[in-house]
């Protein structure tokens, strides 16, 4: 096939705006075909838009479904799916214009697509034999997909793995059994899709007509846990018993180990050193290409690739750099800090974590008394930064986004804790911290409940106000976490933050009252938290849940705890 020579933009759908919390296949998408047509541009280049379990495309539940977050409530109303009087009751302050709130898309779309099957079903007579058709054009995917996701909800999202074993195994008697119980759960997915495939091909169309061509990346990646893997056993690496990857990690390490080594050995040299000491002394200044190569790509690969990572390179890394970029970083105004340029903003935040972050690996003492009195100058820094963004009359996109890099390099920073004994004698620091989860950004507000925990006396925390703010940021997060892949430390560090705060009497009634125990007790029993199982880690998660069972229970009103073997 000939191409003609022609150019073009990669923007993922999920990347363009909308007021629904993230970028769909609505009013936008068609914007933005026009926009390409207005620039002469024939190439729209978009990343996979398959259901992914996780936030990012490369990780998805199918080769053939489409993500239904992606589904635009406009086009809903405009196919008379809803009415718009249902977009008017929708609560827009959820959704934040700089970032996706992943949870609460979800909560919104699911919402969405629940009552647009419901008007469909009532008010469309011809529903059946549409979902019928639509079903068996596509039933070479189809089938398998809504079954494995109506299993799914019905195994609370768990891996397809622990299925009992007949499900597992994709028997056809258990399969058949599941068409049966749950057939209106199995249509409402296929409605999900049809719809999905509908508002696709309407914006596939209007840009072909228009000689623009909407292109995919080139890999396309399915997650151990999706539909094709489960139904397609014998085409992946998979134990015939246990059903579980046979390619291990040592062989994906092997893959890009040479790469870490070559990043580590260019961020440990001279040139490197020079980099940061070449840097003008202003947060406003614009960095060239290989500048954002060493000080911003560089220490993202190695952030991305952090359980890779050998922890002794780290701390080479930090023996060289962290002392020129402290002088560096603190011979720059606080208060030009809200002017910063987009590439200083991203190398400050890549090269903080990883000069900052290595206190997670358990077997590095890198409490010398040279990083010592670096971390303590940053943290005065990054102290007056935040008491200059606290100080703006207005609270702007650039307004929250800068606390929420401030909040989030101080929690970093209490992760040493010598560093965090320190922090104990800043006075304005816990008024400052306090400010902070007044503002409306969940994460933030997290982050400086957690520096707080941390900072503040017991007899502090008990004159704490706000107990329902403090117990609903808490389990928010945790809901998100428990069912991540790899929740381990940010599960703790939750559980840790919340110890602190039980000591509140209001709050511990708060935790109890929002649903807490439940959670707790599934962090105990569940199997990804199992001692025997699992490694130290783990089991010292356990320990911290237990803990919190044993200080929420009350004397009228016992939990049961499971007994954990040791």
């Amino acid at each position: 096939m000939e191409i003609e020579r022609s150019s073009g933009i990669l923007v993922h759908i999920s990347s363009l705006p909308s007021s629904y919390g993230i970028g769909d296949l609505g009013p936008e998408a068609y914007k933005f075909i026009d926009f390409l047509v207005e620039t002469r541009q024939k190439i729209w280049q978009i990343l996979p838009i398959t259901p992914t379990k996780f936030p990012s495309p490369y990780s998805g539940m199918s080769a053939f479904g489409g993500h239904w977050w992606l589904i635009s409530p406009e086009k809903l109303v405009e196919n008379n799916f809803l009415s718009k009087n249902d977009l008017k009751m929708i609560d827009l302050s959820k959704f934040h214009d700089d970032y996706v709130a992943y949870k609460a898309v979800r909560n919104l779309k699911e919402e969405l697509l629940g009552k647009a099957y419901e008007h469909f079903k009532m008010n469309d007579k011809e529903a059946e034999n549409k979902l019928k058709n639509f079903f068996e054009q596509q039933r070479y995917w189809i089938d398998d997909f809504t079954l494995f996701l109506t299993i799914k909800e019905q195994y609370e999202n768990g891996t397809w793995a622990d299925w009992p074993d007949s499900l597992r195994r994709h028997q056809s008697s258990a399969l058949d059994q599941i068409r049966q119980e749950q057939k209106d759960r199995i249509q409402y997915h296929i409605f999900v899709q049809y719809v999905f495939y509908q508002q696709w091909f309407e914006l596939k169309k209007y840009a072909n007509d228009r000689h623009v061509k909407i292109v995919g990346d080139m890999p396309i990646y399915i997650d151990y846990d999706s539909v094709d893997v489960w139904a397609h056993t014998d085409f992946f690496q998979l134990d015939k018993n246990t059903m579980q990857q046979t390619v291990t990690a040592a062989t994906e390490y092997s893959l890009i180990a040479p790469i870490l080594g070559s990043v580590t050995q260019c961020l440990c040299s001279s040139y490197a050193l020079d980099m940061i000491k070449s840097l003008e002394r202003n947060f406003v200044q614009k960095l060239d290409e290989v500048q954002m190569l060493f000080l911003h790509a560089m220490p993202f690969y190695l952030k991305w690739y952090w359980d890779y990572c050998d922890p002794e390179n780290f701390v080479k890394i930090l023996r060289i750099l962290l002392n020129e970029f402290t002088a560096w970083f603190t011979s720059c105004e606080p208060d030009s800090y809200l002017e910063r340029s987009s590439q200083i903003d991203d190398m400050i935040r890549h090269l903080n974590y990883l000069l900052v972050r290595p206190t997670e690996f358990d077997s590095i003492n890198i409490f010398s008394e040279e990083f010592y009195d670096n971390y303590c100058k940053l943290v005065l820094h990054w102290s007056a930064i935040l008491s200059s963004i606290l100080a703006c009359s207005s609270c702007t996109i650039n307004v929250k986004s800068a606390a929420r890099t401030s909040v989030q390099i101080l929690y970093n920073l209490t992760l040493h804790s010598n560093v965090l004994n320190f922090m104990k004698t800043i006075p304005s620091l816990i008024l400052m911290l306090l400010k902070v989860t007044d503002l409306d950004h969940d994460e933030m507000q997290l982050n400086a409940y957690r520096c707080l925990g941390k900072i503040m006396i017991e007899a502090d925390i008990k004159t704490m106000t706000k107990p329902s703010k403090i117990a609903a940021v808490h389990i928010e997060f945790l809901k998100d976490t428990i069912d991540d892949s790899k929740p381990s430390e940010r599960f703790y560090s939750l559980l840790e933050s919340l110890k602190n705060f039980v000591q509140h009497d209001q709050v511990k009634i708060e935790l109890i009252r929002q649903g807490i125990l439940p959670l707790l007790i599934t962090c105990v029993l569940k199997n990804t938290f199992d001692p025997i199982k699992t490694d130290s880690n783990k089991l010292r998660l356990q320990r911290v849940a237990e803990g919190l069972l044993w200080k929420l229970e009350q004397e009228d009103e016992a939990v049961a705890k499971p007994t954990i073997l040791t």
